[in-house]
C-alpha cells in the first residue's frame, strides 16, 4: 500500500478531518480532539497528532498528550488514539507511525514516550517496552503501561531493539570474533536472532546502536540494574554491557556509546555507581573502560560463563557519580 505520513502541525487544513476521523474512531467527543490539534499548531511538541493517508482517506493515526486519561501521571507524555482502519491493517502503517512519533519527539526534546494499552506483543516488536500496570480514569481493571527511550550522539542512535533488526542482527552476531568474547554464543540464523531479541535485547535499558550513516544497528549497550547484576548492591547501581560489529572496531562508536548512557544513569536514572567488566584476554573491552573513565577494582576467578558452559577470568572496574560528574566539568 503507497501511503503518506503526516504530522497535523505541518498540515492544518487536514485539522477538521482529523478530528472527525479520530472521533468516529475512539467515541470521544470532537471538540476535545480539535482543541488538542489547534494547541499542536503552536509547534510546542506536546500534543501532537500524526495520520497516515492512502488514497484520499485517513487510514490510521496516532497523538502524543500529556496524560491518556490514567492514575500514572508522572508517566508523561503519552501516544494515544492508536487505530488503523481493520482493511488497512497488517502492512505495516502502524509500526511506521510509532517510529515516526518517536522520532519527531525526539527532534524536538522529548526522548522518553509512554502508551497505556490493553495488547500486548504489538509494541514490543516496535521497540516498546512493558513497564508497568497503570488504570484508566474510570477502569475497573489495570491496563500495560509500556515505555520508549532514545538517546543520541553524534554518529549514533541508541534506541531499542525491534523485531525486524533480526536480519541486520544474523550477520553481525554470527561472527565468532563478537559474541563469545563478550561471553555469549554465536548466533545461527535470523530465527536465532529474533527470539535473542525478543527476550536478551528486550530488557529494561537495553539499547540498539544504530550508525546515522547506514541507519542500521551496529552494536548493543545496556544497563543491568539492581539485581539483575552480581555486581551491584542496591538499585541505585547498575552493571554496563555492550558489544558491537567487527566491521565497526577501531570507529570509537561503543566509548561514545557507553558514554551516552553514562550521562542517562547518572542523570535522568540517578544511579550512582556503575559497574563493568572484561573477560581475560579482551583487550578491546578493557580499552573502551579506560577510555570511559572506568577503574579496576578487583579479578575474579572461576566466574562462569552459562552461554559457553565455561569459566573464566574477569576484571571489574567501577565508575562513581562524583568521579564522572568530575570529569564532565
Amino acid at each position: 500500500m503507497d501511503y503518506t505520513l503526516i504530522r497535523l502541525s505541518d498540515r492544518p487544513a487536514l485539522l477538521d478531518a482529523a478530528a472527525d476521523w479520530f472521533h468516529e474512531k475512539w467515541g470521544v467527543p470532537r471538540e476535545a480532539y480539535a482543541e488538542s490539534m489547534t494547541a499542536a499548531l503552536t509547534g510546542a511538541g506536546v500534543p501532537e497528532w500524526y495520520i497516515a493517508a492512502a488514497q484520499g482517506r485517513i487510514v490510521a493515526g496516532m497523538g502524543v498528550i500529556e496524560n491518556d486519561f490514567h492514575d500514572r501521571k508522572d508517566l508523561s507524555p503519552n501516544v494515544c488514539a492508536v487505530f488503523t482502519e481493520p482493511d488497512c491493517r497488517g502492512q505495516g502503517l502502524a509500526g511506521a507511525l510509532l517510529d515516526l512519533v518517536a522520532a519527531d519527539q525526539h527532534r524536538r526534546g522529548t526522548d522518553t514516550l509512554y502508551l497505556l494499552t490493553d495488547h500486548d506483543s504489538f509494541y514490543e516488536r516496535h521497540g516498546w517496552r512493558y513497564l508497568c500496570p497503570a488504570r484508566g480514569d474510570g477502569e475497573e481493571q489495570d491496563a500495560r503501561m509500556y515505555v520508549h527511550h532514545v538517546m543520541e550522539t553524534g554518529r549514533l542512535f541508541l534506541r531499542p531493539w525491534r523485531w525486524s533488526d533480526a536480519e541486520a542482527l544474523y550477520p553481525i552476531a554470527a561472527d565468532p570474533e563478537v559474541g563469545p568474547a563478550a561471553g555469549w554464543a554465536c548466533h545461527t540464523s535470523p530465527a536465532y536472532s529474533l527470539n535473542i531479541i525478543k527476550t536478551v535485547l528486550s530488557e529494561p535499558e537495553t539499547y540498539a546502536v544504530v550508525d546515522k550513516a547506514s541507519g542500521l544497528p551496529v552494536g548493543s549497550v545496556g544497563l543491568m540494574v539492581g539485581a539483575r547484576s552480581d555486581l551491584c548492591r542496591g538499585d541505585d547501581e547498575a552493571e554496563v554491557g555492550y558489544w558491537i560489529a567487527r566491521a565497526c572496531w577501531g570507529r570509537g562508536l561503543i566509548p561514545e556509546a557507553v558514554r551516552a548512557l553514562q550521562a542517562y544513569a547518572f542523570g535522568p536514572l540517578g544511579l550512582r555507581t556503575l559497574w563493568c567488566g572484561a573477560y581475560a584476554g579482551n583487550e578491546r573491552s578493557r580499552r573502551v573502560q579506560e577510555k570511559c573513565g572506568f577503574v579496576p577494582v578487583l579479578t575474579r576467578e572461576n566466574v562462569f560463563v552459562p552461554a559457553l558452559g565455561e569459566y573464566r577470568t574477569e576484571t571489574v572496574t567501577r565508575l562513581d557519580r562524583e568521579t564522572w560528574l568530575a570529569s564532565e566539568k
